[in-house]
């Protein structure tokens, strides 16, 4: 959240901006690392729970940690935790993509756009 990073909104917006270049793929990415690395799969969903944590997208960091879990353990994630996982993550992306796209050039009230935008789960 922006309270992670001292206040300073253009940080922030600097974060959740390569969030989205980032992890826009990630979904994908999570689907094949299920069937060529379990390892990979746990590395990502992993760093989607602490991304997801700090960026205040708590929804998806649980969803994350979810499917982190028995990843940790060897097994595979249920589909129902890998679902919800994609589907929070999709709501996230688009949150931001949506931001992104309103406020092209102007930054006023950043902190109510992003939590409309991104954090109302």
């Amino acid at each position: 959240t922006l309270s992670n990073l001292d206040g300073n909104e253009s940080i922030y917006l600097e974060v959740l901006e390569r969030f989205l270049h980032e992890f826009g793929q990630a979904a994908d990415r999570m689907r094949e690392a299920l069937t060529t690395s379990m390892e990979a799969a746990m590395q990502l969903s992993h760093t989607l729970k602490g991304v997801g944590g700090t960026l205040g997208a708590f929804a998806l960091a649980d969803a994350a940690q979810r499917v982190e879990r028995p990843l940790r353990a060897g097994i595979m994630p249920d589909s129902a935790d890998l679902e919800s996982l994609y589907r929070d993550l999709e709501r996230v992306l688009g949150g931001l993509a949506g931001l992104f796209k309103r406020s092209a050039g102007a930054h006023d009230n950043v902190q109510q756009e992003v939590d409309r935008a991104v954090l109302a789960q």
